[in-house]
């Protein structure tokens, strides 16, 4: 080894593109495009940072005037006000993992 670091493309497609093959036999596939989950799990730690969030549960009204109890991830980076999915750790907009944590 020369002890280089590895070098990132400036966008994860760039970096799909880069490593990327296809099944040149399509023994496996119809011949679509492949990429390792070693080199897909280098793309998420390099790329996308995780983002931690907390639900907050408000009280809404209906059109008939009755309490509803949302939960919301206020924190969302793209202002989503999102109904807490019951057996998921992740927000459905922005895919915060909603373990508690929050970031400053």
């Amino acid at each position: 080894m020369s002890g280089e670091c590895m070098r990132f493309p400036a966008t994860p497609a760039g970096f799909i593109e880069s490593f990327s093959f296809i099944d040149k036999e399509q023994v496996y596939t119809n011949g679509a495009e492949l990429i390792s989950v070693y080199r897909v799990n280098e793309m998420i730690e390099h790329y996308f940072q995780p983002v931690h969030g907390t639900w907050e549960t408000s009280v809404m009204y209906d059109g008939d005037g009755n309490k509803v109890f949302r939960h919301i991830h206020r924190g969302c980076g793209f202002g989503c006000s999102s109904y807490k999915e019951r057996g998921t750790p992740y927000c459905p907009n922005c895919g915060a993992i909603m373990d508690g944590r929050v970031e400053e």
